[in-house]
């Protein structure tokens, strides 16, 4: 089976807890990931989730929620 590889693809590795940035160049003759960068959570506290904030949602799901605003926000 041959896979088809996008030139300079961007990849994305995230959980709640941090995010890894990879690439793999256009000139690999193989599945390669070179490592781009790393996100960590920062100021969770102080900054919050986008939107409301259901009264259910715990203090984790709030970091989470946190991060992956920041995370989008680093992406864009």
């Amino acid at each position: 089976m041959s896979t088809k590889q996008t030139d300079q693809a961007f990849i994305v590795v995230a959980d709640g807890i941090g995010a890894k940035f990879f690439r793999i160049p256009s000139n690999a003759d193989k599945m390669t990931l070179i490592a781009e960068g790393v996100l960590l959570p920062t100021r969770l506290q102080d900054e919050g989730p986008s939107g409301k904030n259901p009264p259910e949602r715990s203090h984790h799901e709030s970091d989470e929620a946190t991060f992956a605003k920041q995370l989008a926000h680093e992406l864009y």
